[in-house]
């Protein structure tokens, strides 16, 4: 599924923006290119070594071939995609009740 957000679902947690504070800054000043950093992704998986055949991962990745300023993302789920429409408006809320 792909849809488009306005709410910063990726920034789980401020030690995850302040990795990506540091390599933006130590890129920009060892290479001379101001590129910013940011997470791409979020991957909810079950343990594999609990069984050989298992569901697909959760997932929430930032589309390919779009800037990051665009805000569209790309979404799989191994559920029917009612629940997993929900489970996008229940990060979404999450993410936007925590500002």
């Amino acid at each position: 599924m792909t849809f488009h957000s306005d709410v910063p679902i990726l920034e789980i947690h401020a030690i995850l923006r302040r990795l990506c504070d540091v390599l933006s800054e130590e890129v920009n000043a060892n290479m001379g290119q101001p590129l910013r950093y940011e997470a791409t992704g979020i991957n909810l998986v079950y343990d594999h070594m609990t069984t050989s055949f298992g569901p697909a991962a959760f997932s929430v990745q930032r589309r390919e071939g779009v800037p990051f300023s665009d805000n569209k993302y790309y979404s799989a789920a191994p559920v029917k995609t009612q629940i997993h429409i929900g489970l996008i408006e229940e990060l979404e809320h999450g993410f936007a009740t925590r500002r």
